[in-house]
């Protein structure tokens, strides 16, 4: 993690169906391009990827980190898989 965060590199989570912008690591450096994104109301995740360095980082066990969890039955079934992480 460390690795990431002093490159001053977006890092970004990729499953098999794509790229998962809530699992990255967004360095401080892009702080002042991310603020003039919002102040022109450009909101879309290509436009930021368009203006700084990304990497992506596959993620193990088919994705699974990327699993969207919104009951309390959700996570307990998931807790009952095998390998899970």
């Amino acid at each position: 993690m460390k690795r990431f965060v002093e490159t001053g590199v977006l890092t970004l989570g990729r499953t098999e169906s794509g790229v998962q912008p809530l699992l990255g690591v967004y360095p401080r450096s892009m702080l002042p391009v991310l603020q003039g994104l919002l102040a022109a109301r450009c909101l879309r995740m290509k436009s930021l990827l368009d203006r700084v360095p990304c990497e992506t980082v596959l993620l193990g066990n088919g994705g699974r980190a990327a699993d969207n969890i919104n009951f309390p039955a959700e996570y307990n079934a998931l807790l009952q898989e095998e390998n899970l992480f």
